[in-house]
């Protein structure tokens, strides 16, 4: 399994230069813009307001207002209000981060099945009749049963809804 991670896209938009994708791999922010991949200087979230408290910065932060943003990712990317503490929130696993990231693997997922991926072919080690039999796996289906290995209480949750809540409405 030498082959680099992917990332799971959070935010996907357009932008006047084109489709800008912000996501994560592991902890780690990447970001492309047009399918290219646009190299952060870091991986720190800057509000505006911080970057307009330094004389180096200040102009930079009067055009991130102009265009509507209210942080900047990795001293590249402008995020929008809202972006970034959903970006915070994934990288760090919060539960609502974990919840937000299961549900796009989910959508990344969907979107293979739109557009027919390449599917790696996995070897799943069972022999029936002297067979071993071929287990398709898309690099989506991996990542996501990956996620779900890691962190099987979110997807549970999804499954199982509020056990409490049946037990208030009972009498």
């Amino acid at each position: 399994m030498g082959e680099t991670a992917r990332p799971t896209w959070i935010i996907e938009r357009e932008v006047s230069r084109g489709r800008v994708r912000i996501g994560v791999i592991g902890w780690r922010f990447v970001a492309e813009l047009n399918l290219r991949r646009v190299a952060l200087a870091h991986n720190d979230i800057y509000s505006v307001q911080d970057l307009a408290a330094s004389r180096y910065t200040a102009r930079q932060a009067t055009q991130l207002r102009q265009g509507g943003y209210t942080h900047l990712l990795g001293g590249a990317i402008g995020l929008l209000p809202g972006e970034a503490k959903i970006l915070n929130d994934v990288a760090r696993g919060t539960p609502e981060g974990l919840i937000i990231h299961r549900a796009k693997l989910i959508e990344a997922l969907e979107k293979e099945k739109d557009d027919d991926e390449d599917v790696d072919e996995a070897i799943s080690g069972l022999i029936h009749h002297g067979d071993e039999h071929v287990l398709r796996v898309s690099p989506a289906r991996q990542a996501l049963l990956d996620f779900d290995r890691a962190h099987p209480h979110v997807a549970a949750a999804k499954r199982d809804p509020d056990p409490n809540a049946a037990k208030d409405a009972s009498p």
